[in-house]
């Protein structure tokens, strides 16, 4: 991707976090599509994997989430990073129950942008987004 726009930012994983990060991501959201829909896509995609980073990947301590995004018009991703545990969303799940609650965050997810990614490197786990608009 050519990146016109790239933008890096720290925060506290902590629920009270939350909208400051959706915020920051929000606003770039904003300067790199055109269409009100592909905004909330990315947003709701980024809600679901910074909730789930506040939640496990610091269950017992204070930890911090990096938020990268880049971006040119039409296109952005959004990069996630954190040193909790190991955690690959990608991979798949061992069945559960159909009614069973949780499991289902990868399929909105990935419902919601164009491509997921997912690397550990040097202690820190590395999830990207990725939405792009149809041209």
């Amino acid at each position: 991707m050519e990146v016109d726009q790239r933008v890096t930012k720290r925060f506290f994983a902590d629920l009270e976090e939350l909208y400051n990060m959706l915020d920051f991501i929000r606003d770039f959201s904003r300067r790199v599509f055109s269409d009100v829909e592909s905004c909330t896509k990315i947003e709701l995609a980024s809600e679901e994997v910074l909730v789930n980073i506040i939640e496990y990947a610091y269950p017992n301590k204070k930890g911090e989430v990096m938020i990268e995004l880049e971006g040119k018009r039409g296109e952005m991703q959004v990069i996630f990073k954190d040193q909790g545990p190991p955690f690959d969303p990608t991979k798949p799940k061992p069945k559960k129950h159909p009614y069973s609650v949780g499991g289902r965050g990868l399929s909105l997810i990935e419902g919601a942008v164009n491509f997921v990614s997912y690397e550990r490197k040097g202690g820190v786990n590395i999830l990207l987004l990725m939405k792009k608009v149809a041209k």
